[in-house]
């Protein structure tokens, strides 16, 4: 963010840091902004963010513990190297863990042309936990979140990696 110069930055786990505030992480500054919001529109805050859920669905981050950090470390090689293999999937950098973003074409049912959709996931330890943990994004296509979750998912488990987070769409 500082070599950037970036204004704002923000991790799904809830950490917010603004250039304003000497890049430093601050919940209190993104509650503040959005009570302002939220005052002055006199939204909901569901009526706010309803229509970036449905443009923008997400996993959520999903944990995964391994027996040992070595397994946690394997784990994270292994899904490296299979990203490799990947047709669609391009490793973005390598900042914080790993990212990845991929393109595919899906036949929607309700049309029976091809729509291009776009989806990442990113996949990192844990800095505070001896966890890896899972967070995978589209956009417009909820449907392609829970396929590509449960893909990458499947890929952990059979690597030795235990959920720990159920799915958001789990009852």
């Amino acid at each position: 963010m500082q070599e950037n110069d970036a204004l704002f930055a923000g991790e799904t786990s809830g950490h917010y840091y603004f250039r304003d505030n000497f890049y430093a992480d601050n919940g209190m500054i993104p509650l503040l902004l959005l009570l302002e919001y939220l005052s002055t529109t006199k939204k909901s805050l569901a009526e706010a963010i309803d229509h970036l859920r449905t443009k923008y669905p997400v996993s959520g981050e999903i944990n995964f513990s391994f027996q040992t950090y070595h397994h946690l470390q394997n784990a994270m090689n292994a899904v490296h190297q299979t990203v490799n293999c990947w047709d669609n999937g391009h490793i973005e950098a390598q900042i914080d863990g790993l990212s990845v973003r991929g393109a595919e074409n899906h036949r929607l049912s309700t049309n029976k042309s091809l729509e291009h959709s776009n989806w990442r996931f990113n996949l990192r330890e844990s800095n505070t936990e001896p966890l890896i943990r899972l967070n995978v994004e589209a956009i417009n296509i909820e449907k392609l979140v829970i396929e590509k979750t449960e893909m990458i998912c499947d890929v952990l488990v059979n690597l030795g990696g235990n959920r720990e987070t159920k799915f958001r769409w789990e009852t």
